[in-house]
């Protein structure tokens, strides 16, 4: 059985492997935990498998971002080195790609009524497109076409 566990920043107070219930220690259940807010600051989750002798940071490889349901709002420099923000909107096909030229790697520090403008931007559009609004919008569009004629 593979392992995973996270490593969490608690600021002044340090940097800690956070303790996980075996029953909970898989993938889904640490992407699950860290969309819920779970962790103050995860820092990498390591993947282990003491049967087959390995273990590899799996942070960033593979998580399952895909699966992400919530708004996403890519915020990242043109030229980024530490994110790739193409291949992030690749893997998370509703996020909405915001590329700056004028800001360094930590944007969100710098740029925070931006980025909440655009988390909110997000959220809207994220609710106007929502099964059921989409399925309204489509009921409303037929009726109006239907009055029309």
């Amino acid at each position: 059985m593979t392992v995973h566990i996270v490593l969490d920043d608690f600021d002044k107070l340090g940097r800690a492997y956070r303790e996980t219930d075996d029953e909970k220690a898989d993938l889904e259940a640490i992407v699950s935990n860290m969309q819920v807010g779970e962790y103050k600051k995860p820092v990498r989750v390591i993947a282990f498998n003491t049967s087959e002798f390995w273990s590899r940071q799996a942070s960033g490889q593979g998580l399952a971002y895909s699966g992400l349901k919530m708004p996403v709002v890519i915020v990242a420099r043109a030229d980024d080195r530490v994110v790739d923000p193409e291949a992030l909107t690749l893997e998370i096909r509703h996020a909405l790609l915001k590329k700056r030229l004028d800001q360094g790697h930590m944007v969100h520090q710098t740029s925070t009524a931006e980025i909440l403008s655009l988390i909110y931007t997000a959220e809207e559009e994220s609710a106007r497109l929502s099964p059921p609004a989409r399925q309204r919008e489509a009921r409303e569009m037929s009726t109006s076409s239907r009055l029309r004629s």
